[in-house]
Formats: structure tokens, sequence, C-alpha cells
């Protein structure tokens, strides 16, 4: 007799988690759908909440970390994007635009590095021009691409 309310227990306990499991699919998608609709006119505070709150939730969906990472690339907060790229690779390491993004900020990053240490360098100097070639070689390739 124990064992089968026990059985009976697993087997309502388990529908319980099946239906919250659609719960959430279903409310990540109408989340996922709102949240594309304001990435798409440039509403990324409002895109960012949404894919932050399903990425919480759900975080195998590699798609929704690529989102965050661009939002975070395109508002220049490029160690957030990082972050979220490196999610996205690791969660689908065959997914060539989340490395193709994550390469291109690491490269944004070493332009705001070498920006910075031109700093620490005497006008003219040698230091300071080697500096300024490898900014400039590293900004015309970013405008590549």
């Amino acid at each position: 007799m124990k064992i089968a309310v026990f059985l009976i227990f697993l087997f309502f306990v388990a529908g319980c988690t099946n239906n919250l499991s659609a719960t959430h699919r279903a409310q990540n998608q109408i989340d996922y759908e709102r949240a594309q609709k304001y990435y798409d006119v440039g509403m990324l505070s409002d895109a960012e909440f949404l894919f932050k709150k399903i990425l919480k939730n759900s975080p195998e969906l590699d798609e929704v970390a690529l989102r965050l990472g661009n939002i975070y690339a395109r508002t220049n907060q490029l160690e957030a994007a990082v972050y979220h790229y490196r999610h996205c690779t690791i969660k689908n390491p065959a997914n060539n635009r989340c490395w193709s993004n994550l390469a291109v900020v690491r490269v944004k990053q070493a332009v705001v590095t070498l920006e910075e240490a031109q700093k620490s360098f005497a006008v003219g100097s040698a230091e300071r021009e080697n500096l300024i070639r490898l900014h400039d070689q590293l900004v015309l390739t970013l405008s590549d691409s």
C-alpha cells in the first residue's frame, strides 16, 4: 500500500514538473518574441531585461546568450559581451556567430588597450609610434569586418 501511494505521488510530482517545464518553455517563447522585437527596434534595455530573464530560466539557450552579447557589444560594454559570447561558445561550440562576435569584441578591447597604452609614452617616442601603428591596423581591420 505504501509503495502504491509513493508511486502515485511520484507520478503526480513528475506530471507537475513536466507542466512547469512546459509553462517555462511557453513563457520563454513569449518573452523571446517580445525581446526580439525590442532588439530589432533598438530598445536594447528592454530587450536586455527579457533576454536575461530567459537565460536565467534556461541557461542552455546559446542564441539568447548571443543576443545579450550583441546588446553589450552595441552598447560598448565589452566585458559583458565577452562573457555572453563565451557562454554561447560553451553551450554551442559550433555556433560560428558566437566565435566571430567574440573575436571582434576582443579586437575592440585591444584597440581600447592600445589607446590607453599610448598615454604612457611621450609624444613622438618610438614606443608610442609602434602602439599607434598597431592601433591603426586594428581599427582598419575592424572597419573591414
